[in-house]
């Protein structure tokens, strides 16, 4: 989710004040793994800069190091894992959110992305058949399919109104890197929960999965 915030940046003599930018949503394809990818930064604050440069009221390397200094800064304050990857936060990794054009991990990983997103698409069909597939399954959970929970299970097949392409490959870069699977959420017939209550049933008749409380789910 993209995040907006405020920064005072002091150059060389200079201060520009209350500079706005947004972390997190403007991803330029074509400058993936600069310094500063991914934020965007209000136009009137750099012509503000430039022009301090242009009067020669502070240097261009004073003006550089400051911006360099506030995108680090910002990305340290915002950057986090994507949501069921358990590695550190992602600043450690170089700019452009995991890895650099032309990445040979990403290649190796692309035929079990492939497969992977193939099957989220399928579990995407499934969600608009609710009558034929009235059920979702998560490791330990069972749903309606119509829950909000079980919309998950196609998230890698939903581009959710980013551009086709860089969504695809940001999803890659998260799978080859960080092992990022998406939702574990299954779509499912009423004879397969049936199969999956069975499966998630003690020897002792003992339930190991809970229902969801939101949808409360009836049991097949």
């Amino acid at each position: 989710m993209p995040i907006d915030g405020s920064a005072n940046l002091p150059i060389g003599s200079q201060r520009v004040e209350n500079v706005q930018f947004t972390w997190g949503w403007h991803h330029n394809p074509a400058r993936r793994g600069q310094v500063g990818w991914g934020i965007s930064m209000e136009l009137p604050a750099v012509i503000e800069m430039v022009h301090l440069v242009a009067q020669q009221s502070v240097s261009a390397e004073e003006l550089h190091g400051q911006l360099l200094r506030l995108a680090e800064e910002i990305r340290t304050a915002y950057d986090e894992p994507m949501p069921g990857m358990d590695d550190e936060p992602v600043s450690s990794a170089p700019w452009g959110s995991d890895c650099p054009v032309g990445c040979t991990v990403c290649a190796d990983a692309k035929p079990a992305f492939a497969a992977l997103r193939a099957d989220a698409v399928a579990q995407r069909e499934r969600l608009k058949v609710p009558d034929e597939y009235p059920y979702a399954a998560g490791r330990r959970s069972l749903h309606r399919s119509v829950c909000q929970e079980a919309q998950r299970a196609g998230s890698l097949a939903d581009l959710g109104g980013w551009d086709p392409v860089e969504r695809d490959t940001q999803l890659l870069r998260d799978f080859a890197h960080h092992g990022y699977q998406g939702s574990n959420m299954r779509v499912l017939t009423t004879e397969e929960a049936a199969t999956w209550i069975r499966e998630h049933t003690g020897p002792r008749g003992g339930a190991q999965y809970r229902l969801c409380k939101m949808c409360t789910p009836k049991v097949p």
